[in-house]
Parts: C-alpha cells; structure tokens; sequence
C-alpha cells in the first residue's frame, strides 16, 4: 500500500483549498471565508460549510447532521473511501503526488546516519536537499511557480528538500552552511542551528546584486519567488530578489551592498508595515515602495489573480520614493564663538520667559479635576490670537496639538462651543480619547502620531493625562515614556514642538500647604517630573470646597529665566479669567483645627444628646472631624466593649446609640 507524504498532504489542502472544494462539491458556492453545499454529497444547499481560511482550511461541518472533521474526513465519507485512496484522490485534483518517494527517500538521507540538534555538521546540499523530478512537478502545482523557474532555483540551489520538508539555504562566504528548514507555515528551524557554527543571521540573496538593474525585497521566500518568476529571472533579466526570512528581520538588509533601484513590497498587515519601517529605516539609499492592493494579503497572492503581469509592472513604475533618514546626531560640540554668534530662530521662545519654548519640556501639573486640560485649550487659544497665558506674555502666534485620554466628545463639544472662538479652528488639534488608550509601545500608534504631527505641524504638543503614558511612578516608567515622547516628537531640536505634559499631583499630607518650589515635590514621580522639564506649572485648588472655582497657578521651576509671580484665576466660560482681590495670608497660613479631647462631651456632640444612632464608620468620621485626632484614635475610642468611651455607647441594630 502507498504510503502518505503527510506534511504534503496539509500543504496541498491548505494551498488549495478552494480549488479542491471545487472539484469535489462544484454544486457548492463560496460565501466570504467558507465553500457552502447541501451535504457530503455534494447536492446544492448551504447546511454544510468547508473552511477556505488558510489556517483552517477544510475543515468542515454539517450543521443538518452534526458530522465534522479536517478535508480528508469530508473527502472519505462522500466517496466512501479509505485515507490513503482519500488522500490520493485529493492530490490527483490538483495534480501533485502525494505517495512517499522511497527513493528519494534513501539517497536524501544517505551518508551520516543521524544528526542531534547541536550537530555543527554542514549541508551536502547536492546529496541531501537537490530536488528530485516528483519534488519540481510538486513544487509547481503547491505554489503555482513555473516549471522554468523551480527548474532555475534548484539548479542555483535556492531551494531544496529533505525528508519530505523545504528549505533554503544559508550562506556564509559564498558557502552553504545551513538548511532554513520549513516544518510547517509558521515553524521553522535551522539545521544546523546558526549559534552552533557560529554564524550570523543573513538574508536569503537570489540573483546577483552586482549586476542587477532593479533589485526586490519581501520578508517571504515564497512571495519573493513568484515575483521573480512571473518578471523573468530565469530568462536572464537583470533582476534579484533579497529575502529576510521573516517580517522581523527587516533590518538584515542594512548589510548588504546595493547599488541598483531598491524595490520594497510589504504585505498586507501589522508585521508588514513594521518589516517596511524596520528594513527602510537602516538603508542610506532611496528606496521604492510597491504597494499591494488592500485586497490581497501579499505579493504572491496578487500575483496568482493577474492573468497579465502588466498591473504589476505598472505598479513597479508608480512605487512611492522613500528617502533615507538623516543619521540622529547624538552629540556635537563647539567653540564658544559659535554659540556667541547664534541667532535663534524667531519662533523659538513661544511663551514667557523661556517658559515654553520649541523642542523643550514644560509641565503643567494638578490634582484632578482642577482645571489642567481648561489650562491646555487657554494655551492653544492664546498661541491662535498672539494673547497672554495666566499673564505671561505670547511672543508669536503658533499651533497646538492636544493628545488626551480624558474628555469625550460632549464634554469637548460643551468646552469648545463655551468658548466659542472660529479662530482655533486653524489653530488646534485635539483627539477624542483613543479607543485602545495613549498606546505609544505600539508601533502603529506611533506612526499615525507621527503622521498627524507631520500634516499639522504644531509648535506646541499637549499630552493629557501624563498618567496615560507612564501608568506606574517608578523611575524607569517614567523615563521610558520620556524615551518614547523624545523619539516621535524630535525632542530637542529648535524645529520640533514644546511638549507640555500634564501629571496630577500627589494627595498632600494633613495639614500640608506647598508652595513656590516646594510644589515640585508634589508631582506624581516629581523626581523625574522635577528633572527632565525645563519649567514646571502647578495649579491648586484656592480651598477645598467642592464648589471652589478659583485656583492658584504657580511657575515653580524655570531653568532658563524667571519664575515669575503666582496668580489666582477663576474658571469662567471655558477659561480663567482674573481674580483681583485674594487672601494671601489666609491661603498660605490657614487657621489649623485644634485637638479636642475625645470624652463624654464630644460624644453627646455627635449623637446630638443621644437623639441619633450611627453606623460605626459614621461616628468615627464625626469624631475625627470634630476633634482632629487620628482615625485609629476615634476608632479604638469607639469600641463599645475596650473603648475609652464605652460605658456611654451602645451597639445594637447595625448602629452605635450614646446612652448618657
């Protein structure tokens, strides 16, 4: 009896799903991501559903009768077959045999009997991997490659096969060292393993880069082979392909010499455009980016639907030129006629005294809800009218970008039409929260940030709240979001914009009224917060009356000139607007809550003479309230069995009763 190539057999299905469906149940039809038919006979109807998905494809179920299972299943009940005359029929419909070569077989394993996975022995790559005649015609029918190409891949050794699995070579100086080895879609292995002979990781070159006029990379071998094979690399076009065995290699092709025109070709998705930003951000030449429809995953899937290349050839003329990026410069030094000589730009110094200025950090810190994101739109509207900001004069007009998690669409909708100024709307960039949060680990985030930024180009980028960004107070979190901040915003260069972030301040402690520098202690993670702006604001509520309106506002650090006076602002139609009469004396020393005793007087004074009953949580808040003792104190006063106060309490019903 024949025996099964396994890992074949699900590759084939996989490959070909479609194609099968439709030879074996062609009264069927395919719906989105499935092929749906009456039943296992194939009769028109739609109870049963075949899987087209390629990470599950075939698999099957028919909701009339409950029956399930993988291709070969469906295949075996409908024609009423074994396994293997199954699998064969499946191979025959798309033209590929299935049946284990034997002989090829034995002269691929011929030579050492076995090898362990730490064996640095290399590849014979003409005895153990050069493809067969079965394997070519396979080859051709799994991956819908030319005859004339698979043909000219082998002969170049670029590809091979080794106990029934693929692979690609490694080379390293002009020598095969290792096998790439495919196992499956997503699992694959290197024999031997390159930290065992001490190799590097390198892409996979096909052609040669010295001659070619155009050269094309893919992070897949696969895709990469169809595009070469249908532009006719194996007729002697003076093309070459460059693989990096992976979307997350993208960066080895920073290694290689290129001289002719670079062609880039992404595929359709996340690892993708990472693979793209990652491969285009360590060459120092232009490059072409070839865009595949949003329709097909890949290059070879586009590839596979032309009936002409010339789409294909047309979007190789259309590629997008890419320019390298300028080198960072990480440090440079100079003479000191150099800085006596240097003229600023006019627009860098935006506000104050070099309170806010271009490519710096400024902080605008508060508790919650004391008006800090109202301080932001107050910025943007006196950057769009050239008017003063909480009385510091704004030197030149500028644009602002707001970055927020907090306020939803009504609450700004409220806020903005409050305001009521046309003159923002040239002026300010501000986003609704982002669903998925102020997401900067995720390089797609980062990139539509940059993006925006790029288009609005503001002078001036508010991130609000600072605690979206770093969500622990640890000093590397907090340096970390630094890093990230710095790295989409150019921070530090007199082109890029302030950033202000906005951190609330930490619960102050009883009885604590900060003031002038000393505010900087209260910031959330204040040594970093303290450290790395160049000016820090904070706002404070004038009392703690939850109908308070009024705040201080204090600059208190300024590295570059002048704090200036602390003011009091009321909050008034979306702003601030002036307070002229303010109690200095009474905010800065206000009047302490002396300690009474806890005895039979302060407890007639909580439970009014014994004509109410509270809960005990309740009675130990009246208690400290009135008397400003400790709330262990009280409580431990409370206790109606060990407490200082219990021959006059008692506790029944869930509630504590004074019993004079």
């Amino acid at each position: 009896m024949a025996r099964i190539d396994h890992e074949l057999l699900k590759g084939v299905i996989r490959e070909n799903i479609e194609a099968l469906c439709r030879h074996f149940f062609a009264n069927g039809q395919k719906v989105n991501e499935e092929w749906k038919v009456g039943n296992l006979q194939g009769d028109k109807g739609r109870t049963l559903n075949i899987n087209l998905s390629k990470d599950k494809a075939g698999l099957f179920q028919d909701f009339a009768t409950g029956e399930k299972g993988d291709f070969v299943t469906a295949i075996k009940l409908s024609h009423n077959l074994d396994f293997v005359t199954a699998a064969l029929e499946i191979g025959k419909a798309v033209g590929v045999s299935l049946e284990n070569d034997q002989q090829t077989s034995r002269q691929h394993s011929s030579g050492s009997r076995y090898t362990t996975r730490k064996s640095t022995r290399q590849p014979d790559w003409d005895r153990d991997y050069k493809l067969s005649g079965s394997d070519i015609k396979e080859l051709v029918a799994w991956r819908g490659y030319s005859m004339e190409f698979c043909a000219w891949a082998d002969a170049n050794c670029l590809i091979g096969r080794h106990n029934g699995l693929w692979a690609f070579p490694v080379y390293d100086n002009g020598r095969i060292v290792s096998a790439h080895i495919r196992k499956d879609k997503n699992d694959w292995i290197y024999r031997p393993r390159l930290k065992d002979i001490g190799v590097q990781l390198g892409p996979l070159v096909i052609g040669d880069l010295a001659s070619a006029e155009k050269v094309f990379s893919d992070e897949s071998q696969w895709d990469l082979f169809s595009l070469l094979d249908r532009l006719g690399i194996q007729h002697g076009e003076a093309i070459a392909g460059i693989a990096t065995r992976g979307a997350q290699n993208g960066s080895l092709i920073g290694g290689l010499q290129i001289k002719a025109e670079l062609y880039l070709i992404p595929q359709n998705d996340a690892a993708g455009r990472a693979w793209l930003e990652h491969a285009a951000g360590v060459l120092s030449c232009n490059v072409k980016i070839v865009t595949v429809p949003a329709i097909y995953h890949d290059v070879d899937e586009w590839l596979k639907d032309l009936k002409d290349v010339t789409e294909f050839v047309d979007a190789i003329r259309s590629a997008q030129v890419r320019k390298p990026k300028s080198a960072p410069i990480y440090v440079e030094f100079h003479r000191p006629s150099y800085f006596i000589n240097y003229e600023p730009p006019p627009d860098l110094v935006l506000v104050g005294d070099n309170h806010i200025v271009r490519g710096s950090v400024f902080v605008i810190g508060g508790a919650p809800g004391v008006g800090k994101s109202r301080a932001s739109i107050a910025l943007a509207l006196a950057g769009a009218l050239q008017t003063p900001w909480f009385n510091l004069e704004t030197h030149s007009k500028f644009r602002t970008m707001i970055l927020q998690a907090e306020n939803g669409r009504f609450r700004l909708k409220q806020e903005l039409s409050e305001i009521n100024q046309p003159v923002l709307e040239d002026h300010l960039l501000i986003c609704p929260p982002p669903p998925f949060g102020l997401c900067f680990a995720k390089d797609d985030f980062r990139n539509q940030l940059k993006k925006a930024n790029d288009d609005f180009g503001p002078h001036i980028v508010l991130v609000d709240p600072w605690n979206a960004v770093a969500h622990d107070d640890r000093l590397r979190d907090y340096r970390e979001s630094f890093d990230i901040i710095m790295e989409v915003f150019s921070l530090g260069s007199e082109k890029g914009p302030a950033i202000g972030i906005l951190p609330h301040t930490r619960k102050p402690l009883v009885g604590e009224r900060a003031s002038g520098r000393a505010l900087l202690n209260l910031l959330a993670g204040s040594y970093v917060l303290g450290s790395v702006p160049r000016c820090v604001f904070v706002m404070q509520s004038a009392n703690d009356d939850v109908n308070e309106t009024r705040i201080i506002w204090t600059c208190c650090k300024n590295n570059d000139g002048r704090l200036g006076p602390r003011s009091v602002w009321e909050r008034k139609n979306g702003l601030f607007v002036p307070v002229q009469d303010f109690d200095w004396s009474s905010f800065d020393s206000p009047e302490e809550k002396k300690d009474k005793a806890i005895d039979e007087t302060a407890l007639a004074e909580i439970f009014k003479d014994g004509a109410v009953k509270l809960k005990r949580v309740d009675a130990v808040e009246a208690l400290i309230n009135l008397t400003g003792r400790k709330r262990t104190v009280c409580y431990d006063a409370l206790n109606e069995k060990t407490g200082k106060l219990k021959r006059w309490l008692k506790f029944e019903g869930g509630f504590l009763a004074y019993v004079p």
